[in-house]
Parts: structure tokens; sequence; C-alpha cells
């Protein structure tokens, strides 16, 4: 995420072995959520989707 005008945060999260799919999804959103919600100006899509 873009902290200034040239510093940037890198954010990732580890998946653990033996993670269900279900779980692994789960605790993407939840990485997600949390990002969208900390920078809720960042977030754009450049691509038609609702066509």
């Amino acid at each position: 995420m873009k902290d200034s005008k040239y510093h940037y945060q890198f954010s990732c999260s580890e998946a653990h072995q033996g993670e269900k799919p279900q779980e692994l999804l789960d605790n993407y959103v939840t990485h997600l959520e949390d990002k969208a919600s900390k920078y809720p100006h960042q977030w754009y899509n450049f691509y038609d989707f609702w066509k």
C-alpha cells in the first residue's frame, strides 16, 4: 500500500501446511478486508468487471 509519495508497504501472509481450502480462503478474505479498510482509497478495478 502507498504510504507517501515514495514509500510503499508490502504485505503478505503465510499459508500453513495442512490448511483446508476453505480455511485458506477465509484467511485470505480476512487479510484483504483488513487492508481494504485501512487503505480504502487505494482499491481500483481497472477491468470492466460489471460489463
